[in-house]
């Protein structure tokens, strides 16, 4: 057997140092983790009174001189369960090794953090305790019964012309042709950003806080589509893909493509998805009041993956579900797991009940698309035909 230490997952890491530091203090910086050191205690210095752990790297640093090295070393000395543990997420089949014909899977590279559409004092944290747009944000999201440890780390767009982007003169910049002014075009959303591993974010999606507004949500279109919660997933456990970000932070150890057109795109960009489908489930958005929903899970189940069955269940997507009290939460705010195991179809026992219950939808949608075909021609014989025709008077 060999090791290959970019196997771990980073939601293994992150797993441990919870479980081994969450009670000394620890705070999630972006790129570096910080507690009180639990050996020699903490310090009077701002800037060096804790063990550090870089997100990067995975180098331990206690600032008094208890240790300075990998994370693995650290714990290896000091907590060997917790060590064996990340470990196991390294080890190899033997023909994985260097030299086999079969070779290693390789990690994906991670990609640019493009610069993000925003200008300096427009994004307001909703961590904020004292700004009233950021107190309107978060009532928001309290009633829609998110966590706070969620959408404290999100940001609301202030609104005003200062954000407008400008010509040397100082002169508004427009859209060519319009009159819509460039910039400050997320003002009054709600930003939950698309967290990399490290703090990072290049895509987000920005929801309106109008409830009467045409358009709900705007993603970031100038970057390549993401999935949300990707870097902390555990593949080689239970996860689930999902549509919509506001559903996803419901569900543990689960992702958000944007929409089921997105699915195999997301797929062919991580490829541990089609690896470890066993452990997968798709919860597309209600299929009993959702004609997209119905022919995504049929499309899902085509592509193997388990299915979440919505029998009983009115509300269109899990938010509304949980808010209508049809998904119970556990103590920390997620839908019960024993909730959702009961209700995962196999891939087999899926199909069955989704033509029992709704018919044969992929015939169904054949039919459709021959339907709109032919009455496509016929427009276009029509209008043909009218170009041909002369008028007499």
């Amino acid at each position: 057997m060999g090791l290959r230490f970019d196997n771990i997952p980073l939601s293994a890491y992150d797993g441990i140092i919870r479980k081994l530091f969450g009670h000394l203090n620890l705070q999630d910086k972006m790129n570096h983790y910080e507690c009180v050191c639990p050996f020699c205690g903490d310090m009077k210095q701002a800037h060096k009174r804790k063990l550090w752990i870089y997100k990067d790297t995975w180098k331990t640093t206690c600032f008094k001189g208890c240790f300075d090295g990998s994370l693995l070393k650290f714990l290896q000395e000091n907590y060997p369960d917790e060590y064996h543990e990340l470990i196991t997420y390294a080890i190899t089949d033997d023909d994985n090794r260097a030299g086999d014909k079969k070779p290693a899977e390789k990690p994906l590279v991670q990609r640019v953090v493009p610069t993000l559409p925003f200008m300096p004092g427009e994004l307001v944290s909703l961590s904020d305790p004292t700004d009233p747009l950021a107190k309107k944000a978060r009532d928001i999201c309290a009633g829609r019964r998110i966590r706070k440890d969620v959408y404290e780390t999100w940001f609301a767009c202030r609104t005003g012309e200062q954000f407008y982007h400008r010509n040397p003169d100082g002169s508004i910049q427009y859209y060519p042709g319009t009159t819509r002014p460039i910039g400050n075009e997320y003002r009054h959303r709600i930003i939950m950003p698309y967290y990399k591993f490290g703090g990072l974010w290049g895509q987000f999606d920005a929801r309106d806080m109008d409830p009467k507004s045409e358009q709900r949500y705007l993603n970031f279109k100038g970057v390549r589509r993401e999935a949300y919660n990707i870097d902390f997933v555990d593949f080689t456990k239970r996860f689930y893909i999902l549509e919509g970000l506001l559903d996803s932070t419901f569900i543990r150890n689960s992702i958000a493509i944007g929409g089921i057109s997105h699915l195999a795109e997301t797929m062919a960009d991580n490829p541990k998805i089609r690896k470890y489908i066993n452990n997968a489930v798709v919860i597309w958005d209600n299929p009993y009041n959702d004609v997209a929903g119905r022919q995504a899970s049929v499309s899902a189940i085509s592509k193997q993956f388990r299915w979440f069955d919505w029998e009983g269940i009115a509300s269109k997507d899990i938010n509304a579900a949980v808010l209508a009290g049809e998904m119970p939460l556990d103590s920390s705010g997620y839908v019960d797991p024993a909730f959702l195991e009961r209700r995962i179809r196999e891939k087999d026992m899926a199909d069955i009940v989704m033509t029992m219950r709704f018919g044969n939808i992929q015939k169904d949608m054949f039919k459709a698309k021959m339907e709109a075909r032919r009455n496509a021609m016929k427009n276009n014989t029509h209008i043909q035909n009218n170009k041909h025709s002369i008028s007499f008077i």
